[in-house]
């Protein structure tokens, strides 16, 4: 398994060096843990057969840098992804389960809470994308570095805004307004609220009691829907964002150094059609959950 992501990464650095886009959202998290194996082929250097005359280090030598900050870059505490600043990112699921209970304007407080939590990350990753650039000399030039930060950071926050703040918010609104509807069908579930409420120690009333039970569902279920939405969208990406992004950098790279296209380069018309779909669908699916949960709550449905 070690040798496995060992490999992973340098592939990695090899594409990273040769022009693609650079690492996914959460890509670090990845790495493997077997720090020495990876630190051990990170340090592997062999020559290349050609040298690059602007910066005066084999290719090798580059994916060898990018492989070695990788491993330091996976090894550092990231305050964002690997501290409780974390819980940031859910602030808004939280806000549409406990919205029964928030003032006005709770909820829209926790999706800027969620959003600002964000964009944050996102910068945090387009600096150590420049970073790296900078240290191993992957890219010819300022502007060529420039638009591959740049893909870093839509790459980044599109997974982001889509993972962490409106596919999972869209699904536990929906749930909290099903599941409140569906309570408010049931006549003994008055009555048992109302029973619960005179047995509680505390003044509470049976309405607060029954828009209790919405709220745990909703907090129960997020722990669920973490990783299944953080896949799927792992896959939108990979199918749509990603690939573009890549291309874009590739395309910029070689005019920037005056290069012709590949002539083996072919346009893949099945791809970009798959992958629009795939991120019409995810951009469309939060949207589409928001207005079933309001007609839900409004009584339409």
């Amino acid at each position: 398994m070690a040798a496995r992501m060992a490999a992973r990464c340098l592939s990695r650095a090899t594409a990273r060096v040769g022009g693609g886009a650079s690492r996914a959202p959460h890509q670090a998290q990845r790495l493997a843990r077997a720090s020495p194996s990876l630190r051990r082929a990170a340090g592997t250097k062999v020559r290349a057969q050609q040298t690059d005359n602007l910066t005066g280090l084999t290719e090798a030598e580059k994916e060898a840098c990018v492989a070695e900050e990788l491993v330091a870059e996976d090894a550092e505490v990231d305050i964002w992804r690997d501290t409780p600043v974390r819980y940031l990112g859910y602030a808004n699921e939280c806000g549409e389960a406990l919205r029964a209970f928030l003032p006005a304007g709770g909820v829209p407080a926790t999706y800027a809470l969620a959003i600002g939590y964000v964009l944050a990350d996102t910068v945090d990753k387009a600096l150590k994308e420049w970073k790296i650039s900078a240290k191993c000399k992957t890219d010819p030039s300022n502007s060529v570095r420039s638009v591959r930060v740049a893909a870093t950071s839509i790459d980044a926050l599109t997974w982001q805004l889509l993972a962490s703040v409106f596919v999972p918010g869209s699904v536990i609104h929906l749930i909290v307004a099903t599941t409140t509807r569906a309570l408010e069908s049931i006549e003994p579930a008055h009555d048992a609220a109302a029973a619960v409420a005179m047995a509680l120690p505390l003044d509470v009333s049976a309405d607060a009691v029954l828009a209790g039970i919405p709220t745990a569902v909703g907090l129960l279920t997020i722990p669920f829907i973490v990783e299944p939405i953080d896949e799927t969208i792992h896959k939108v990406c990979d199918a749509s964002v990603r690939p573009a992004m890549t291309a874009t950098v590739n395309a910029y790279s070689r005019s920037d150094k005056g290069e012709p296209a590949p002539e083996d380069a072919a346009f893949d018309g099945g791809a970009v059609a798959k992958g629009a779909l795939a991120l019409g669908a995810a951009l469309a699916f939060p949207p589409t959950l928001f207005t079933l949960g309001g007609l839900i709550e409004g009584g339409g449905l």
